[in-house]
């Protein structure tokens, strides 16, 4: 499946009757009544919400909203969806029995970005505040394959690190080569053993994942707020601190499955200096099973460093 990128655009105030690809921050757009999102005893603060329709007309208008609590930091995630046919999204359905172009479309299909804007494409209205509104683009497949290779590498097989970071083009470089670089500047008698030191010192300060994470951000330029993979591998905030992947089992009984992370580059979106954190990572049921307008999926929270 495609891996696609979400990257912050401004629009014009947004209705959930025009069902946009995501919003960021200010209040979410429920598409039937609103639910509470509670922890530690205060609501939680909305962070986004994505559009990501599953496979059948019974979630053909599903969203996922994400949530953090600014307590305790860890987030929530609420799945909600309708059927094609139901009472509240009309305008839509009415506009595709038309003969329009149905434009509800789901993150891992080949659409082109001209295909995904399309609903975006409409001019701010005078004197509106515009609403923080997601774009959508297409991974570029050499980022995926450099997430995906994250996963066999031995960190133990130095000409293995090596090589990754060569296939990252020089972007970042590793801590120890960069210490190194550092103290050869500032005093260049240094002798065997005072390298082989700063080497292993180096090597213990290695942080391959967050390298990645860095090089993953400037290599798009503009910084990705929301990175959509279902059923991919997680692109990892950091070597430290991951929470542990259990995923749990929903409702029906399927084990939830890795659907889309939120990146930090999100956080100066959101109006609240509170709001912390290096990644947050959503699992959800694989079937997208009708428990019902809202169901309440697994978040995994890794802190910033």
């Amino acid at each position: 499946m495609a891996v696609h990128l979400g990257f912050s655009t401004k629009v014009q105030k947004m209705s959930i009757k025009d069902v946009p690809f995501g919003k960021i921050g200010g209040g979410a757009l429920w598409m039937a009544e609103g639910v509470d999102v509670v922890c530690c005893g205060v609501p939680s603060c909305f962070l986004c919400q994505i559009l990501a329709p599953g496979e059948d007309d019974a979630s053909y208008y599903r969203y996922l909203y994400i949530f953090q609590c600014l307590s305790c930091k860890l987030p929530q995630v609420v799945r909600c969806q309708l059927h094609r046919e139901n009472p509240f999204i009309q305008e839509v359905t009415e506009e595709s029995k038309q003969g329009e172009e149905e434009l509800v479309d789901d993150w891992n299909t080949e659409s082109t970005p001209s295909d995904i804007l399309k609903l975006l494409d409409k001019p701010i209205e005078p004197q509106v505040l515009p609403d923080i509104s997601i774009e959508v683009l297409e991974e570029d497949q050499k980022l995926t394959a450099i997430v995906n290779s994250l996963y066999s590498l031995n960190l133990k097989n130095e000409m293995e690190i090596r090589e990754f970071y060569e296939s990252m083009e020089g972007g970042v470089e590793s801590a120890g080569e960069e210490k190194m670089v550092d103290s050869n500047e500032e005093d260049e008698d240094d002798d065997d053993i005072g390298i082989e030191e700063m080497e292993m010192e180096g090597k213990e300060k290695r942080d391959v994942a967050f390298d990645t994470m860095r090089w993953f951000v400037s290599y798009n330029l503009k910084n990705p707020v929301i990175r959509y993979c279902k059923g991919g591998k997680l692109l990892w905030y950091s070597d430290k601190d991951r929470p542990e992947v259990n995923p749990s089992r929903c409702k029906c009984g399927l084990l939830k499955a890795f659907e889309c992370q939120v990146l930090p580059g999100i956080i100066g979106l959101i109006n609240d200096e509170n709001v912390e954190f290096g990644g947050l990572y959503i699992f959800t049921c694989p079937a997208s099973c009708n428990q019902g307008y809202s169901v309440f999926e697994q978040a995994l929270y890794h802190p910033s460093l």
